[in-house]
This record gives C-alpha cells, sequence and structure tokens, in this order.
C-alpha cells in the first residue's frame, strides 16, 4: 500500500447518499455467484476493491469489513457488542480479469472467516503499522454488506422498537454499505464531509453502478479494460470540460498581448516562487533588458537561442528575452 498524505482532519462528521441497484443488476451478480461459487458479498466487494485502484492507481487495497462475533452457540443469548472487523488484502492489478480477481478475493474471503475470532486490536498491534491520529491504523474505507434480516427481540414484557439515528458519525473516510432487498440493492455511501462533497460522493456511487454493469456484461474482460465512466459523463468531460476554446486577436503575438497585460496591469503578480513574487511590469523590463543584450551579442531575427529549461522565475523571463529579440528559443534540460 502506497501510504499518500492528507489533509489535518478537524472532526469526523459524516454525511450520506444513497443509490438503488435494480433487479436485472441483481440478478446479474448472482448469476456470476452460481457460476463461480461466491457470495454477493465476495462478489460486491471484489468490484469496490476494483473502484478504488482505479481512483488510486494503486494495485495494493485493504478495505475493512465488520463480521458478527457470535460464533459460539453460548453467545446466541448473550446481550452486547460482538462485532470484529476484518481488513481484507486484494490486489487488483491491471493485466488480471474480473474472474481472476474475483476468485482471489473469494479465496481471501474464506480465510479471513476462519480466522474472524482474532481480535482486530491484536492484529494491529502485530504488524506494527506507523500510527497517526488523522486516520485509521490499517485501513480508511469500509465496505459492509447487510443482509436485512428481521430481527425480534424479546425482553419480557417490554417493548423494543428500532430507532434511526439523527445524526451521521463518520468512522472512516468511505463506507460502503449494500443492502439486499427482493427488488435489488440499496446502496450507502456515508463520507467523512471535511474529505468529500456530496456531488462526489454521489460521482462515486454513479461509478461503482457503472463499473458493475461492465462486470455483470463481460466477467472476463480485464481490470484495464473496464471502465466506470458513463457515456454521458465521458460526453462531458470531452465537450464541456474540454471545450478550451478562446477567442483573441489573431493579428496580435503572444509577446504583444503579454506587453499589453503588463501595461495595464504592471503590479498584479505573475509568478509567485519559495523566496518571492515577480509582477508583469518587473518580469516585462527584464525581458526588455535581456532581448537588447542578445541583440546587442549579435542574434539575429529567427536565430535559436539556447535556455537551460529549469523550474525557476528566471526561465520565463529567458523565454519572453528571446522571443522580443525576434529570435526563437531552445529548451535544454538541465539533467541531460
Amino acid at each position: 500500500m502506497t501510504d499518500y498524505p492528507r489533509p489535518k482532519i478537524q472532526s469526523y462528521k459524516g454525511a450520506q447518499v444513497s443509490v438503488q441497484l435494480s433487479q436485472e443488476q441483481k440478478a446479474g451478480i448472482q448469476n456470476i455467484n452460481k457460476q463461480h461459487g461466491t457470495t454477493d458479498y465476495m462478489t460486491l466487494l471484489a468490484v469496490f476493491m476494483i473502484e478504488l485502484h482505479k481512483y488510486s492507481r494503486q494495485q495494493d487495497i485493504v478495505v475493512g469489513t465488520p463480521i458478527s462475533g457470535r460464533v459460539h452457540p453460548d453467545t446466541e443469548t448473550i446481550a452486547g457488542m460482538f462485532v470484529n472487523t476484518l481488513a481484507m488484502r486484494g490486489y487488483p492489478r491491471a493485466e488480471k480479469t474480473f474472474l481472476e480477481f474475483l476468485s482471489e478475493i473469494k479465496e481471501l474471503a474464506l480465510n479471513a472467516y476462519e480466522n474472524q475470532e482474532y481480535p482486530f486490536e491484536e492484529l494491529v498491534e502485530e504488524v506494527e503499522v506507523r500510527r497517526d491520529l488523522s486516520r485509521n491504523p490499517l485501513f480508511d474505507v469500509m465496505f459492509t454488506m447487510q443482509n436485512n434480516e428481521e430481527i425480534h427481540l424479546a425482553m419480557g414484557e417490554a417493548q423494543v422498537e428500532m430507532l434511526g439515528i439523527p445524526f451521521i458519525d463518520a468512522k472512516f473516510d468511505l463506507d460502503l454499505q449494500a443492502t439486499a432487498y427482493e427488488e435489488g440493492y440499496a446502496l450507502d455511501l456515508v463520507y467523512c464531509s471535511d474529505l468529500f462533497t456530496e456531488t462526489s460522493a454521489q460521482v462515486i456511487l454513479e461509478h461503482f453502478k457503472v463499473l458493475l454493469d461492465r462486470v455483470i456484461a463481460n466477467p472476463e474482460m480485464k481490470l484495464s479494460e473496464l471502465h466506470m465512466v458513463s457515456e454521458v459523463e465521458q460526453q462531458r468531460i470531452l465537450t464541456v470540460f474540454n471545450n478550451t476554446h478562446t477567442e483573441y486577436a489573431q493579428h496580435h503575438t503572444a509577446v504583444e498581448r503579454f506587453e499589453k497585460h503588463a501595461e495595464q496591469t504592471p503590479e498584479k503578480t505573475v509568478i509567485e516562487y519559495e523566496t518571492g513574487v515577480l509582477r508583469y511590469g518587473e518580469v516585462n523590463r527584464k525581458a526588455n533588458a535581456l532581448a537588447w543584450e542578445l541583440i546587442s551579442l549579435g542574434v539575429q531575427p529567427n536565430d535559436r537561442v539556447a535556455i537551460m529549461a529549469s523550474l525557476e522565475a528566471e526561465t520565463i523571463i529567458g523565454i519572453l528575452g528571446v522571443l522580443k529579440s525576434g529570435a526563437a528559443y531552445v529548451p535544454i534540460d538541465p539533467a541531460t
């Protein structure tokens, strides 16, 4: 796993977005399960890991999942919290097909079930991960599969009623909860509102649906061939977001447009770097001085002037100065 830096979270205030999966999608998932001996949990977890892989470009994904700790008959009548947490680690690599990756997730899940009584806290201590108070120790994303069993609690003559929590506490960056119904699935995504907006969270669910549809249509596809962008979103990216056409005066050169802007706003910042800033007027004056120096050295129009093109403010001045002299600049990588 690549440990990317993250912003410091002030709180874990959460929010939730939801989406429904259709009966056709449920039937497609169950068809894959029937042919390959998997469960809803395994198939949906595999799709979710692939989505995280495509967002992060990581090939080592760890997702947490809760599991019931009532494995012994003696605990069935005991009130209390027995839920344990499993860290599910998958390796979604581009060259694998979905079915190959699903087979790995199936084996991973079965092995995890056999060791489900191993306390999560002891696992954290055993792997000796570097602790960071701004995140959970082994994973930042949770996946939960709810079987939606009807639970009837009997406590003598007392009446027990399920009540919803009026607020949402995001214990993780993302927590995808899938609930199976007769008519399909309900997907609820609880997200940390310090890290995600409602719009971005909704997009995550939409991408999950698109990715699932393509998996159902052809589970033999390689992960590199599975795309999660819908045709509508693809057209929006290509035609709206990528519409960079700008009207400008064709008879003015880039240098002339820069000079005009420098004349209008000489004190406006054009370059900001570690030790200070350069303003339009200052850059224009320095570029003019460089142009006259080049001309005095014999540089003629259409000549070529080499520039060591490092990422420094002086490089911009150098490019403008060469262009003002009538020559063309040739960038040279200082590392070569």
